[in-house]
């Protein structure tokens, strides 16, 4: 076992959604944050999840966990205005027994045990591990005026996706740093790169998707359909 503790950022005001609430939005009836939730609540390393979200919808993700028995989700806090500043917020009460800290996409639900204890082994011995998937599509660098300039190498290009876990030590770090210097980072990888704690690669899936937009919405739903609830690696 690997004491862990989870830090879901679900503050966003998801825009590009339609500014409705994703987290909390049902996919096949059941609220899409639940779907990582049980995946989290099932893993041996877990320890503790702590919840950073909006004001307005702290009660009803606290219905929700105690609904679903979340029992290792022990915090729910309020969020920041940029993700980073969720991350920062949750990571103020993480427990100290945690040796990893992982941080998951709320709306990100296809992950899976093989996944999760993967990224969180990878993070011990390395100090940072994220999942992320190989590009396949051909990359192009365009100007200002949307002309190509090149065409970039693929061969070494991954899409990070989510979970990314930390090290404590390492995570330590990465938030003095990113508060000192007043850093915003996209993804929590891009602090650990900040500090030289550069993340081992875990191979992801296509099916690990984030749901951001209502295709993506459609696409998830017959995700479902077509694994029967089974996340698997492609």
């Amino acid at each position: 076992m690997i004491p862990t503790t989870v830090i879901i950022p679900a503050a966003g005001s998801s825009s590009r959604f339609g500014n409705i609430p994703k987290q909390t939005y049902l996919l096949s009836g059941e609220p899409i944050i639940n779907y990582s939730l049980r995946q989290f609540q099932e893993n041996e390393n877990v320890i503790s999840i702590i919840i950073a979200t909006q004001e307005n919808l702290r009660n009803e993700i606290q219905k929700l966990v105690i609904e679903n028995n979340f029992s290792k989700v022990k915090e729910i806090v309020i969020g920041g205005k940029e993700r980073q500043d969720s991350v920062l917020n949750a990571a103020k009460i993480v427990n100290n027994e945690s040796e990893i800290i992982l941080v998951h996409d709320a709306a990100r639900p296809f992950i899976n045990q093989e996944m999760l204890n993967s990224v969180i082994t990878k993070a011990k011995t390395n100090g940072s591990a994220i999942v992320a998937v190989k590009i396949v599509d051909t990359i192009k660098r365009v100007d200002e005026n949307q002309k190509i300039k090149e065409t970039i190498d693929r061969s070494n290009i991954y899409a990070a996706q989510t979970p990314q876990a930390f090290r404590s030590d390492v995570f330590q770090k990465m938030i003095t740093f990113a508060t000192s210097s007043n850093f915003i980072g996209t993804d929590e990888s891009m602090l650990a790169e900040k500090i030289n704690s550069f993340p081992e690669i875990v191979l992801g899936s296509t099916r690990n998707i984030k749901i951001t937009t209502q295709d993506d919405l459609v696409i998830a739903e017959k995700l479902l359909e077509l694994s029967n609830k089974k996340y698997q690696y492609e």
